[in-house]
């Protein structure tokens, strides 16, 4: 009876490591950011007023947003505060905007009259959120992280973003593609502005590097 137990204790634990083993929710980049105060604030509180309000302003770059996201982490519900915060201040947009953007299709991801109304930052943020809010299914989250940065190739953090939710969805189909989804758009893409530093790169590339190995030479 007790190996049996302990058996069954293992393999809870190993299905619980399982779950928090992806490119979601195995980068925490903002470590690399620990003095950083929107960062500290993220740390302290999690999601409420200020990291909301930081969050929705646009005199708060885009990487200090992300930044901010990763240190809320994952496992919460701040993906339904967060839209509520956007339904309540930004003009125009209802809550059938992230039905949209939830629409998994197969088709390249378009704009749409209420999408126009949120800011680039805002599908970021919105995009991270549910992604990280429900990891199993990043395909939720592709088309506003998509449209993000098609708005802006040139932003790091969105582009950071597109690539860790698509490594997501690669990850439950092709492992060597989880590796180089993530790669090119980490590392391997020229970015001007909004840039992680070479520490919070590593971090990310430190745990995506893992799935170099299923690519064949």
């Amino acid at each position: 009876m007790k190996k049996f137990f302990l058996l069954t204790l293992s393999l809870i634990l190993s299905a619980q490591f399982a779950l928090a083993d992806s490119p979601l929710t195995s980068t925490p980049f903002s470590n690399a950011y620990k003095t950083n105060k929107y960062v500290m604030l993220a740390n302290e509180s999690g999601y409420f007023k200020k990291t909301e309000k930081a969050l929705g302003s646009k005199k708060v770059s885009s990487l200090d947003k992300i930044l901010m996201v990763n240190a809320i982490g994952w496992g919460t519900k701040s993906v339904g505060s967060f839209e509520a915060y956007l339904v309540s201040k930004r003009k125009g947009v209802s809550t059938k905007v992230f039905d949209y953007l939830k629409t998994v299709s197969d088709d390249v991801p378009a704009e749409n009259d209420e999408t126009k109304l949120l800011s680039a930052d805002d599908l970021m943020c919105w995009a991270y959120f549910q992604a990280l809010s429900d990891y199993n299914k990043p395909a939720l989250a592709i088309r506003a992280a998509f449209l993000a940065y098609k708005r802006d190739p040139a932003n790091m953090s969105y582009g950071v973003v597109l690539g860790l939710v698509a490594a997501q969805k690669a990850f439950d189909r092709d492992w060597c593609d989880v590796y180089q989804t993530a790669n090119q758009m980490v590392v391997g893409t020229e970015y001007s502005n909004n840039q992680l530093n070479a520490e919070a790169v590593k971090i990310i590339m430190d745990y995506i590097g893992l799935y170099k190995q299923d690519c064949k030479e």
